[in-house]
């Protein structure tokens, strides 16, 4: 009974949280429930041609998108069954795909490529081309990630010896190397934390460095990690990470203790992406997600001034569907969360229209 209740519209279940990572080594993805329990290979191997497994992106109508190293196009199969549906990408050959991310408040994807002119490409959610968007190509491109002011990172891999992250513009121009970043061996991965550091995975040293706002080197926040390649985080706010060279997931808390191997059964060959399907709280057709709050994880959120002159207020749901606050738009454009227990939140709104919003913040 309580399982039921639990599970009513506008609520998200927690059996329907997934975990998908690669098993690279034999071209195939997959599915693990929130604790690391295998459920399923999701993508058979070789399906569709898939080749190197790379990253993977939830597109908005349910369908997962893949992106394989020795693939010119991005792979699109059916959310629940893993099904091949097709060729996604098209209007570009796309030379050595590695990580992918999608831009919400843009409607558009990105996709990094190492080989080639190593410039990031973009494509709708039609799978058509946009543009090349960087406007010089990074060598062996393999982490992405942007900043609260929305400068695009870039991380090179150079050979697994001489990495760094280099920063751009909004326009894709480039400014600079990034800070310290220069010391980092191999790096694949990269991120801001909900602090505004960047944290960087680096293959080549078996560690996460992070450095300050400013691109200040702060420390190997953690060490002893087998080449690691991707990331994400858990509703409760613990960080995985595939080794590659460990053939396993790990699990630290947010601030880097270790806290074992999280995936438990299956086969994990080489797996270079972990990717946590939250799904949305609404299931209405007239809603839609939105850049609501800045910055997606922390616990003071700074809330879109556009936004606040459309809507009069926002309702913060906890993942089991309860109703833990309301926020009065014409009182305050901060929300403070440090009262709430960590984990994942919904923030909804409604327009006179009918119009609805949704946005997921991780508070930590």
């Amino acid at each position: 009974m309580l399982l039921w209740l639990w599970c009513i519209p506008l609520m998200v279940c927690a059996q329907d949280i997934a975990v998908f990572a690669s098993d690279r080594g034999n071209n195939a993805v997959n599915k693990y429930d929130v604790d690391g329990n295998f459920l399923e290979v999701f993508i058979d191997a070789n399906s569709g041609g898939l080749s190197n497994p790379q990253d993977i992106v939830f597109h908005p109508d349910g369908s997962v998108l893949i992106s394989g190293f020795l693939n010119n196009a991005i792979l699109q199969y059916d959310g629940e069954t893993g099904d091949y549906m097709g060729e996604f990408s098209s209007g570009y050959s796309i030379q050595g795909a590695t990580r992918m991310e999608y831009r919400e408040d843009e409607g558009l994807i990105y996709v990094l490529q190492w080989n080639s002119n190593f410039k990031t490409v973009r494509f709708d959610l039609n799978g058509n081309f946009v543009d090349e968007f960087t406007s010089i190509g990074i060598f062996q491109s393999i982490g992405i990630d942007w900043d609260t002011s929305n400068n695009l990172y870039i991380s090179t891999w150079a050979n697994g010896t001489n990495g760094s992250v280099t920063m751009f513009d909004t326009n894709g121009d480039p400014i600079s190397i990034f800070g310290d970043t220069a010391i980092l061996v191999g790096p694949t991965n990269i991120w801001f934390t909900d602090e505004n550091e960047l944290w960087a995975l680096d293959y080549s040293a078996n560690r996460v460095s992070r450095f300050d706002a400013s691109g200040t080197f702060i420390d190997h926040i953690i060490t002893g990690i087998a080449n690691p390649e991707g990331y994400d985080y858990l509703p409760n706010g613990n960080l995985l990470i595939a080794e590659r060279g460990g053939n396993k997931i790990s699990e630290f808390t947010s601030g880097g203790t270790p806290l074992g191997q999280w995936d438990n059964g299956g086969t994990l060959n080489t797996p270079n992406f972990v990717r946590v399907r939250v799904p949305s709280l609404s299931i209405a057709e007239n809603e839609r997600q939105a850049q609501i709050m800045v910055p997606t994880m922390g616990t003071v959120f700074e809330i879109s001034s556009r936004l606040a002159a459309n809507f009069e207020s926002l309702l913060v749901y906890s993942i089991s569907g309860a109703l833990v606050e309301e926020i009065d738009l014409a009182q305050t454009l901060l929300w403070d969360a440090s009262h709430l227990a960590s984990g994942l939140y919904f923030i909804r709104t409604t327009g006179t229209n009918g119009t609805s919003l949704t946005q997921k913040l991780l508070v930590n």
